[in-house]
C-alpha cells in the first residue's frame, strides 16, 4: 500500500500565493468562487482527497463547502434537506455507468466561532473504502456503495452550473463564515488517513496547519488539481495545477487564519 511519504518540493508557478496565513470571510448569501468548466487535467479516478479549514459562523443550516462537478461535500447541523440526522455530513460522489456512493458522517466535531481542519479521502475502486477526520478524530464515516459496483468517479458529470464551486453548491446553501486553504485532488493511489504521518502533512496533533508549499505539493509531490490559499483579493488564483477560479460577491479578509505550524 502506498503510504504518500514524500516530501520533495515542486517549483511554484509564476502566479503562486505565499503560504502565510490567508483567510477570506464569506456573507453567506453571495460569497462564492467558481469555474463553469472542470479544473485543468481533473480526468475520472477512484481517488480523492480533500482537506478545508474552516470557521463557522453558525452551526445552523446546511453548509455547502465545496462542488466538484461529480463531487459534492457539505455539512448539516439541523436536519434539513440532505440531511441524515441533526449532526451529519456528506460526499456525495457520482460515478461511471450514472451511479453514485455516499460517504456519510457526523459533523457535531466541527466547532462555531473557531478553526476546524477537515480531512476526506476516498477510494470508489476495488477494496472501496473512505476515511473522514475532523480537528485530526476519525469520525467514523460510512461509505455507502449504493450501486454500480467498485468504479471511478465520472467527472464529465456536473451536478449544477457552475459545476465547480468553492464555499457554496454552485449558487446556493452558501458557507457562512471563513474558508481557507481549500485543496482537491485524486492522487496517484489511495491516501490513507488513518495513517498518522499522511495527515500530519496536512494538521499538526495540537491542530496547527501545516504549509503544504506555494503550490500545495509537498503532501504527495505533486501539484493538486485545485488549491485556493489567497486572501480577499486573491483567493480565486488557485495555486494548484488546475486554473483559476471566478469570484462571485466580493470577500472580506477574515480577522483570523488557522494557527501555522513553525
Amino acid at each position: 500500500m502506498m503510504k504518500f511519504l514524500m516530501h520533495g518540493a515542486i517549483a511554484a508557478t509564476s502566479q503562486a500565493i505565499a503560504d502565510n496565513g490567508n483567510a477570506v470571510d464569506q456573507d453567506g448569501s453571495t460569497n462564492f468562487v467558481f469555474r463553469n468548466t472542470a479544473p485543468t487535467g481533473l480526468t475520472n479516478s477512484p481517488y480523492g482527497l480533500i482537506s478545508l479549514w474552516i470557521n463557522p459562523d453558525v452551526l445552523n443550516a446546511q453548509q455547502s463547502l465545496m462542488l466538484m462537478g461529480a463531487v459534492d461535500v457539505r455539512y448539516n447541523q439541523n436536519g434539513g434537506a440532505g440531511s441524515t440526522s441533526i449532526t451529519s455530513g456528506s460526499v456525495i460522489l457520482r460515478t461511471v455507468g450514472a451511479t453514485s456512493k455516499s460517504i456519510l458522517f457526523p459533523s457535531n466535531q466541527i466547532i462555531a466561532g473557531q478553526w476546524n481542519n477537515l480531512l476526506i479521502s476516498w477510494n470508489t475502486g476495488s477494496g472501496a473504502k473512505a476515511k473522514v477526520f475532523i480537528n485530526d478524530v476519525d469520525v467514523g464515516a460510512s461509505y455507502v456503495s449504493n450501486s454500480g459496483g467498485d468504479v471511478p468517479v465520472d467527472y464529465s458529470i456536473t451536478e449544477a452550473t457552475p459545476g465547480y464551486t468553492i464555499g457554496s453548491y454552485s449558487s446556493g446553501n452558501y458557507y457562512t463564515g471563513c474558508i481557507a486553504y481549500a485543496y482537491f485532488t485524486t492522487p496517484a493511489a489511495y491516501y490513507d488517513l488513518s495513517i498518522t504521518e499522511n495527515r500530519r502533512k496536512f494538521v499538526t496533533a495540537d491542530l496547527k496547519r501545516v504549509g503544504l508549499g506555494v503550490d500545495g505539493s509537498l503532501p504527495t509531490g505533486t501539484p493538486p488539481l485545485v488549491y485556493l490559499n489567497g486572501n480577499a483579493s486573491n483567493w480565486h488564483i488557485n495555486a494548484g495545477s488546475g486554473g483559476d477560479f471566478t469570484p462571485n460577491g466580493t470577500f472580506n479578509n477574515c480577522t483570523s487564519a488557522p494557527i501555522t505550524n513553525t
